[in-house]
């Protein structure tokens, strides 16, 4: 797995998130993400969390250097169809080639020097947000709620549809290189999350964004 976290754009001001809660899920810490003008909600498993993302702060969303990401341009295809699904990669030897020549992005909320290279291929809005930390995984064992009434433990593969225009790029012939991502052909910006290999035999399904789980 070379998934760092997945994060999903809402327009709801992070609600989605209750429906985690009522699926079994320990909501995590909150954050605000200062000069971004974007704040979550999380939840963790034993090897990725996952956040929901919304405009906090419309003021420092709607600035150059914000816009610049590419981030506001998703949230404005996301009301006409896009994905909302972004997914943060793992800086690793495996990832790394994905990201020669990708776009830099210093958050005010990192340290000086720690930028984040981000993929945003607007020509294809059905693909994922990609970007990658300029670091290693952090270790949030002991600070974050793992253990879950659910019962899951670690996600083990993620499946994203994308149209046939897509599956046909060469972002995408990559992606299916990595560990634990699959692409499918579809005809929606469907997402299935599976845990733990579905040892449970189990699965939710949500709505708002449109996601699987099984475990």
């Amino acid at each position: 797995m070379v998934i760092d976290h997945i994060f999903f754009i809402s327009l709801h001001n992070g609600v989605e998130a209750q429906d985690w809660l009522a699926a079994g899920w320990v909501e995590g810490s909150r954050r605000k993400h200062l000069g971004q003008g974007t704040a979550n909600r999380k939840f963790y498993a034993q090897n990725c969390f996952f956040e929901f993302l919304w405009i906090d702060d419309e003021e420092a969303f709607s600035s150059a250097t914000v816009e610049a990401t590419g981030l506001p341009g998703r949230f404005r295809k996301l009301r006409e169809g896009g994905s909302s699904l972004g997914i943060c990669l793992e800086h690793t030897d495996l990832t790394s080639p994905l990201f020669e020549g990708a776009k830099r992005y210093q958050p005010t909320y990192f340290p000086e020097g720690q930028e984040i290279r981000i993929l945003d291929f607007s020509e294809y809005p059905d693909l994922p947000w990609l970007f990658c930390l300029p670091f290693p995984r952090k270790s949030y064992v002991g600070l974050e709620p793992m253990e879950h009434p659910n019962g899951i433990e670690q996600l083990t593969k993620i499946q994203i549809g994308l149209s046939a225009q897509t599956m046909d790029s060469w972002i995408a012939r990559e992606l299916q290189k990595l560990p634990g991502i699959e692409l499918i052909p579809s005809y929606e910006n469907a997402t299935n999350l599976i845990f733990d290999h579905r040892r449970q035999g189990k699965s939710k399904q949500f709505e708002r964004p449109r996601l699987l789980i099984e475990y």
